[in-house]
């Protein structure tokens, strides 16, 4: 029977099999002793309903090509963030803009926020707004109803056009490379080797907006959306305060004032879905990964940090969905 279903296409993987074919697995344990935590917590604030709690995550989220996060100052919403402010504010606009021009899109709001200056007001209004589009760790600052059509066309259209010479490759969809066999040390000359000379090839400036580069190593988000969920809004505190603590110990620690080149920062954003599955976290990686958790205490802080922040390793039992993008050059 086997031999038939081979014959004819019809063999299954296992969910580990094709995380597999898309980031390395881990073979460490995805929960460290509890007496590794740096802080204390109460595991009731992370209990799951026990059908939940066997329910498969793998392919349990909704693919998209690329990642919208629009800067609130804000750990919390109304129950559709992009329904807030006046109907001709941010939010809105950004809401009805046309993203599928480049792929799909998940659009979130997150918790970084407004730039010190003249034109905080006009933040605080909703009349102008930042942008960091990931996975490319690019920030676009200072879009207003004027201008936030012409940059984003313009940046997107860029940042989704792969120049090979003399052709031009889409990238909608991320790459899917499969890896490849070898100890971790090779894996990790791998991932080092394909990062190539900085490429950015957008001005800094386009019709008063800036474009600039994200110098972080990765970013890790999480849903603090309380008003969606209660639960995470008191999953989400808790989880930022373990991650930062490792990140302090491994001089990785990155707050919103420090740009030093190479760090991890740790932001909310609004609702992901898949809440049942609290706490999710999502993981970006400069080296060309994207990896979707969920079911997470501060038990998997340390070691998604270690295995998936440091050498792009995955635990597939946490996995919502995972992507392989080019290395960032920058």
């Amino acid at each position: 029977m086997n031999f038939l279903k081979k014959a004819v296409g019809l063999t299954s993987s296992t969910p580990a099999e094709k995380i597999s074919a898309i980031v390395p697995l881990s073979e460490e344990s995805q929960e460290c002793n509890p007496q590794e935590c740096h802080n204390t917590f109460a595991s009731r604030c992370f209990k799951l309903d026990p059908v939940d709690m066997k329910s498969q995550l793998w392919e349990s989220a909704k693919p998209f090509d690329f990642h919208v996060l629009v800067s609130t100052g804000s750990s919390d919403w109304i129950h559709d963030a992009f329904t807030d402010g006046p109907e001709d504010g941010m939010l809105q606009l950004l809401n009805g803009y046309e993203f599928g021009k480049f792929g799909k899109v998940k659009l979130n709001v997150s918790s970084v926020g407004f730039p010190d200056g003249d034109d905080f007001t006009d933040y605080e209004d909703g009349k102008k707004a930042d942008l960091l589009l990931m996975p490319w760790f690019v920030w676009v600052k200072g879009l207003d109803k004027n201008n936030y059509k012409t940059v984003l066309d313009q940046v997107l259209s860029t940042l989704t056009t792969k120049d090979d010479g003399n052709s031009s490759e889409k990238l909608n969809d991320w790459q899917k490379i499969e890896k490849e066999e070898g100890s971790p040390s090779q894996e990790n000359e791998h991932r080092a080797s394909k990062e190539e000379h900085d490429n950015f090839r957008l001005p800094g400036v386009i019709e008063g907006a800036k474009i600039s580069k994200d110098l972080s190593k990765s970013y890790i988000f999480l849903c603090s959306h309380r008003t969606r969920d209660k639960r995470c809004g008191v999953t989400a505190p808790i989880m930022k305060k373990e991650f930062e603590s490792h990140l302090r110990e491994l001089d990785l620690y990155r707050d919103e004032g420090d740009d030093r080149t190479g760090g991890v920062k740790v932001v909310f954003t609004n609702h992901v879905g898949g809440h049942k599955f609290a706490a999710n976290v999502m993981v970006y990686n400069k080296h060309g990964e994207f990896v979707w958790f969920a079911k997470c205490s501060p038990l998997n802080v340390g070691p998604i940090l270690n295995e998936t922040v440091l050498k792009g390793r995955v635990f597939p039992e946490l996995v919502r969905t995972a992507k392989k993008f080019d290395p960032i050059s920058w």
